[in-house]
């Protein structure tokens, strides 16, 4: 792999480009001009999501002193009647059957994460909620406030207006106990188009074994989203390069999803568009973060034991220090494993305070082209190792653990 240039790629890339933007759009034809310039061919497939028009997002302390907090709306989590919701302010501290309980038919503040508690929410009769992001070490100057959405596997059981705020400004709400509050969420939904690039090396000997190689190239509001994923796309790039020069004996299908930060769109459409394709593909190799200087190489493989101790022997022979485990990840593998493919997800993840991601820190100084270099690396001799082999050089079957993580994760189970 070309680290060097990998690294002119990524800067390339590093602008915000959020799922079904123009920016978004953007980014897909950069990758696409980048597959043309070296001889190969692609096509960009539109997929449709969920947008919404935020109109009003409304936060109001009535009672005991009146003040307004700077709030964005949840999308997709409808609307209050024009005048808000008034009722009783209770922050919801732990997911405690207590703390649900005395949420009944209030407004109410969670932590960042409860909101998979959502359903235990509609089932206590709350009547709005409040979420926030952000780090009180930093400063409002600093700081950037989420424009969140309410997932569809949210959605599904009924809806209750919510909006975000700084966690600056959680604090300071829960420290002057109100009352009473007003939420006020007027909002439009309407769909809007996303992309996936997909490109193809047919195999020479068995093209009818598939390999897929995967990584998403959008970013979240405010980030150039450099680490999280232009690192795991320009990867995937250099992996396209390499095997269009060193014909594969499988056939590779390279997948750069959009929107998979508003929970693996891309991947769920592609995935859904090609199900006859599907039985075909053999293993799903993700690449989601990668590059910083001070790191941790990590393999996750979403499938058995003998798939873990086939990439550990990679890495030992090669010289490639990481950490190799079985286990779910949150990224585009999730799809395939769903569909019964064992996924192997190849990632570098920042030192705790040395990475960033999902927010403006998620910038091209804290990584380096070296590093880059190693995990590219490390991925391209593993697909080659596993598409060189006589037969696949391990059992594909997922088992019911991980099959069970899996159906969780994607909210088939409660």
């Amino acid at each position: 792999m070309n680290g060097k240039r990998a690294f002119e790629l990524l800067n390339k890339i590093g602008f915000e480009r959020v799922s079904a933007s123009e920016e978004e759009l953007k980014c897909a034809n950069i990758l696409k001009d980048e597959i043309e310039s070296v001889g190969g061919s692609c096509n960009i497939e539109e997929f449709e999501v969920d947008a919404y028009n935020i109109k009003v997002a409304k936060l109001e302390v009535l009672e005991p002193v009146y003040k307004e907090y700077f709030v964005t709306g949840y999308g997709g989590s409808g609307s209050t009647p024009v005048d808000g919701l008034e009722a009783e302010f209770y922050y919801v501290s732990s997911d405690s059957n207590v703390d649900i309980d005395n949420a009944k038919g209030k407004i109410c503040l969670v932590n960042p994460g409860a909101i998979r508690q959502y359903k235990k929410f509609l089932a206590a009769g709350v009547l709005g909620f409040i979420t926030f992001n952000g780090d009180l070490k930093d400063s409002i100057e600093d700081s950037d406030i989420a424009y969140p959405e309410l997932r569809r596997q949210y959605r599904t059981n009924g809806i209750i207006p919510g909006v975000n705020m700084l966690v600056q400004d959680a604090q300071d709400l829960v420290l002057s106990e109100p009352k009473k509050v007003r939420l006020t969420l007027i909002q439009e939904d309407y769909t809007k188009m996303s992309h996936n690039v997909i490109a193809e090396i047919k195999g020479s000997e068995k093209p009818e074994e598939v390999i897929t190689l995967t990584a998403h190239y959008d970013s979240v509001k405010y980030s150039t989203g450099v680490y999280d994923n232009g690192a795991g796309s320009v990867i995937n790039m250099e992996a396209y390069k390499y095997f269009l020069e060193n014909k594969p004996k499988r056939t590779l299908k390279f997948i750069w999803c959009g929107s998979e930060e508003r929970g693996l769109l891309g991947s769920k459409a592609w995935v859904l568009k090609h199900e006859e394709e599907l039985k075909n593909i053999k293993i799903s190799v993700n690449c989601d973060v990668a590059g910083p200087v001070l790191g941790t190489d990590r393999v996750i493989v979403t499938g058995n034991d003998e798939i873990v101790a086939y990439c550990k022997a990679l890495g030992n022979e090669i010289g490639f220090p990481a950490e190799y485990k079985k286990d779910i990840y949150s990224s585009d593998n999730m799809p395939f494993a769903d569909k019964n493919i064992p996924a192997i997800s190849i990632t570098r993840f920042g030192t705790y305070g040395a990475a960033y991601i999902h927010n403006r820190h998620d910038v091209i100084k804290y990584l380096d082209y070296k590093n880059l270099e190693k995990t590219g690396d490390y991925l391209i001799k593993l697909v080659d190792k596993i598409d060189k082999s006589s037969h696949m050089p391990f059992d594909l079957s997922i088992p019911a653990d991980i099959k069970d993580k899996v159906d969780r994760y994607l909210f088939k189970k409660e």
